[in-house]
């Protein structure tokens, strides 16, 4: 499905049943350099040039008011709530570096599984696409789907 304002598209697919369990967004509302040093901070090791090519064009793409629009809506989300309302299975997949509170999503979403990726940064899904399948694999077969 895709969702169109302000000249941005976001593609999404809605799936299951209830209420999202995962949301993710992901924009910049700064200048290149410092997007560029974000980038090269957040990157792994695994994260090679063409792949860092394509996150630094994909951040450095929306227009400002589709970035206020997104983080308007980061910051009214209320994640307590929704963690707590979430009764599917959930995996939540992780770094050397925490981004999560991981004992209180725990505690706000018992069924939660962790599984962490050493050795890459925040674009791991880039930088270890195979790593990352061998953990959504087996969750996904668990759910019997």
């Amino acid at each position: 499905m895709e969702l169109r304002r302000d000249g941005a598209v976001l593609a999404y697919d809605d799936t299951g049943e209830g209420r999202p369990a995962v949301v993710l967004l992901h924009g910049w509302g700064g200048d290149r350099p410092l997007f560029e040093r974000l980038v090269g901070a957040l990157a792994g090791p695994g994260l090679d040039e063409p792949a860092r090519s394509d996150v630094l064009h994909a951040g450095a793409a929306p227009s400002q008011s589709v970035l206020v629009h997104a983080m308007e809506a980061l910051l009214a989300y209320d994640s307590v709530a929704a963690a707590r309302e979430t009764t599917c299975p959930l995996l939540y997949v992780g770094t050397d570096t925490e981004y999560a509170d991981l004992e209180r999503f725990r505690a706000l979403c018992p069924q939660l599984r962790t599984a962490r990726l050493s050795g890459c940064g925040h674009f791991f899904p880039l930088e270890a696409p195979a790593r990352l399948a061998g953990h959504l694999a087996p969750f996904i077969d668990a759910q019997g789907r």
